[in-house]
């Protein structure tokens, strides 16, 4: 008899985060390990430097259902999750921060959700409900608030917010969005997102808990925002070129 898909795969994208990632799998593997379900995790290093992956092999020892995938030269961050969400098994598959910005639990709200039509479920924190603890800078902020701007005008989206690092995809969504999707930096969720709108999945947006976790931050609010502003250019070009191929211009 053939194993069975793990129902949950959850999935941490992690470079230099020796700061966090003890505490953040600690709290996923205790959550996990309460669920009435079958699991998976995955932690997927982009050629850390410092001694995350040495922090990893600890945390993942003796627990099967967890294991480490480990790239290297880095290449940013679109690239590992687009690793760690295409190696895994389970019907949904989450990625979240290595900084635990959003906490594994909020994932209670996005389940009955996938469960009940909707092929993606992501996290907001622009809609009412949404509990920030800790805003980021001004600069940050208005760098974010453009880029929603901006992908919208130029992508025609209606994605309130494409950066926060808690989403959710059923399996054939991830499949199909992850094999398609090419930018492996900071703009990859625009993508991402962009394209399941375009091929007709059924997103939800779900207000969530984020915390703004400023001293370990990989973030460099004006090199970093100006360069995913600049990749939504790059992606309504190739989408107007058809590189993805299925997807309509």
């Amino acid at each position: 008899m053939e194993p069975t898909h793990p129902a949950l795969s959850v999935i941490i994208p992690t470079y230099n985060e020796e700061a966090n990632i003890r505490r953040t799998c600690e709290a996923v593997l205790a959550w996990l390990r309460a669920q009435q379900l079958d699991w998976e995790l995955l932690l997927v290093d982009d050629g850390s430097t410092d001694c995350t992956l040495t922090i990893e092999k600890e945390l993942v020892e003796g627990e099967p259902r967890a294991r480490i995938l480990a790239c290297s030269p880095n290449r940013g961050k679109g690239y590992v999750v687009r690793q760690g969400i295409l190696a895994a098994k389970g019907d949904i598959r989450l990625f979240l921060d290595a900084d635990y910005s959003t906490p594994i639990e909020e994932l209670d709200k996005f389940l009955p959700h996938l469960r009940s039509g909707s092929d993606i479920a992501i996290g907001t924190r622009r809609a009412a409900d949404a509990l920030i603890e800790g805003k980021p800078p001004a600069h940050r902020h208005l760098l974010g608030e453009a880029y929603v701007k901006l992908a919208g005008w130029l992508l025609g989206s209606h994605v309130s917010d494409f950066n926060c690092g808690f989403k959710a995809f059923r399996a054939e969504a991830a499949e199909r969005l992850f094999r398609l999707s090419r930018r492996n930096d900071w703009s990859f969720d625009a993508e991402v997102l962009v394209l399941a709108e375009r091929l007709g999945f059924r997103i939800r947006e779900v207000p969530v808990r984020w915390a703004h976790v400023q001293e370990t931050s990989k973030v460099r609010p004006l090199r970093d925002g100006f360069r995913s502003l600049a990749a939504l250019f790059r992606i309504r070009r190739d989408l107007r070129r058809g590189r993805y191929p299925g997807v309509r211009c």
